[in-house]
């Protein structure tokens, strides 16, 4: 893998390019890059073998929604997982961590997606770690 990125590292504005040009690509050249063991998977063959990356969703993006509406439509997005936030003004308060996190991994969990994400209000280690972070 090491042999496909410059030495420099690739910016994030290359690869959005670069994968703006694949989905111009005719299918049949994007097929190929395709795992053959199923057709509707998102699986991506490497010369080092398969990758098979999750698509996660941050929460912040479901602010204008709850909890299980947020999850029923990142799914129904085809997202593979929800990547909650613990902080003031996000789905589950600092305060209410204890009961809204185990809750709302619950609710990815049950919709058949995964909670790999975790995103705190804190930033340092003078950062409160409960209350009003």
């Amino acid at each position: 893998m090491k042999d496909l990125i410059p030495e420099g590292g690739i910016s994030r504005r290359s690869l959005l390019k670069g994968l703006a040009a694949m989905s111009a690509l005719p299918s049949d050249v994007t097929a190929a890059t395709q795992s053959p063991a199923s057709e509707s998977s998102t699986q991506v063959l490497t010369p080092q073998g398969s990758w098979n990356p999750q698509l996660v969703l941050f929460a912040r993006h479901l602010q204008w929604t709850d909890v299980e509406n947020g999850i029923e439509f990142a799914k129904r997005a085809g997202f593979d997982g929800i990547g909650w936030a613990v902080r003031p003004g996000a789905h589950i308060e600092p305060k209410d961590v204890e009961k809204g996190l185990p809750k709302a991994v619950e609710l990815t969990q049950k919709a058949g997606m995964t909670a790999p994400i975790l995103t705190t209000g804190i930033l340092d280690d003078q950062s409160p770690s409960r209350g009003d972070t």
